[in-house]
């Protein structure tokens, strides 16, 4: 298990100099487009269209790293109910981590589908394969897909070894 987390802790490494290196191409991208429109009266036509493609890849690359830190989408109220029963909230972590892997799994094969049909079809202004932008969803749900199943692991560990009087962390 360990030599799995050492692994995955390596390609997050990765995956957040390629997120590093995609904000920064688009910065450099916005800021030039911006510069070019209002003193030169000229736009760049295609570097809107490959920052919303590179905003896009963005986001689906760092989801893990979201899910990483808790920062899904829940809701505080019942956690906020449960937060002193700690088999309770273990539970919850439980089923939460649960959904959220079916939710990645969903996305997987949504992603897929689309690099297919990205084989075939160009993005309109650099007329580049949309493969290209379309496959940071599966490599994205991946990584997800990754982190929801530590965090089950790690969820089911704490279920299993919480008590009334024992605090768990979620």
């Amino acid at each position: 298990m360990e030599r799995i987390r050492s692994l995955y802790k390596k390609g997050q490494e990765v995956l957040l100099v390629i997120i590093a290196i995609i904000l920064a191409i688009m910065m450099v991208l916005i800021v030039t487009n911006v510069i070019t429109r209002f003193i030169f009266n000229f736009t760049i036509s295609w570097s809107e269209e490959l920052a919303r493609y590179l905003f896009v890849q963005l986001i689906f690359l760092g989801a893990c790293f979201g899910i990483n830190r808790g920062s899904q989408i829940r809701i505080d109220l019942v956690d906020h109910a449960v937060e002193n029963k700690p088999k309770t909230a273990a539970l919850l972590a439980l089923i939460q981590h649960v959904l959220s892997l079916f939710a990645a799994i969903c996305l997987m094969i949504g992603g897929v589908k689309l690099v297919k049909v990205g084989l075939t079809a160009l993005c309109p202004a650099m007329q580049l394969p949309m493969y290209w932008w379309y496959i940071s969803i599966p490599v994205g749900s991946c990584f997800c897909m990754l982190e929801l199943v530590l965090k089950i692991i790690e969820a089911a560990d704490k279920l299993k070894h919480s008590g009334d009087t024992q605090e768990v962390s979620v």
